[in-house]
């Protein structure tokens, strides 16, 4: 029953991580090339884990590529994202720092345990520094989309980063279906954020 689940919420998340692309080609409007990238791979990742699932091969691997390219293509995203270059600069900062702790444990242990969670707590700051940035702002473009991208960025990455740091744990008693309902979720708030872009729109 457990792994009906797990494989029903992988299933949910895959139609979810399309839902956004389906939008922004109906619409004909663009977004930040970086985040695309990133939501791209995450259905790319999430495909795979379908298959492997199905022909019961070990995906770790999905998850670590996955893992490592995300943790660049967020930075850079916030990066060009922000206007400040103190916040530029600490978002760049945040991602070396994800990254290298990444790969210090990749190459020490093979396997990611503390850089889950650094990655989660990393990527709930980047949104806080958008939302702190904007609060600054006296610009008077419209970024509901963006305000709403950054928004779900720090509910997924907040709520996830328990799940993480207990994610062998979780593996182990099949729990990890419950971060799949969470991404999902999050899926399609990003794509509700995409139908309200205005159809100018260009990060």
């Amino acid at each position: 029953m457990t792994n009906d689940l797990k494989f029903a919420s992988l299933l949910v998340q895959f139609v979810t991580s399309i839902i956004p692309f389906v939008v922004l080609i109906k619409l004909k409007v663009r977004f930040n090339l970086e985040f695309l990238l990133y939501l791209l791979f995450s259905t790319i990742a999430t495909f795979g884990f379908i298959i492997t699932n199905i022909f019961k091969v070990h995906n770790s691997w999905i998850f670590y590529s996955y893992q490592f390219l995300s943790i660049i293509l967020l930075s850079l995203f916030y990066f060009r994202t922000l206007s400040l270059k103190l916040f530029k600069l600490l978002a760049i900062l945040i991602g070396i720092i994800s990254l290298s702790v990444f790969l210090y444990e990749m190459k020490t242990k093979g396997f990611t345990n503390w850089s889950d969670s650094v990655v989660c707590l990393s990527f709930t700051l980047c949104p806080l520094l958008y939302f702190f940035e904007t609060l600054q702002s006296k610009e008077t473009v419209d970024k509901t989309s963006l305000n709403i991208v950054n928004a779900t960025n720090f509910i997924y990455f907040s709520t996830t980063i328990f799940l993480f740091y207990f994610i062998h744990f979780n593996l182990k008693n099949n729990l990890w279906f419950i971060h799949n309902f969470i991404e999902a979720s999050s899926k399609l708030i990003i794509a509700y954020a995409f139908w309200k872009l205005p159809k100018t729109s260009q990060f």
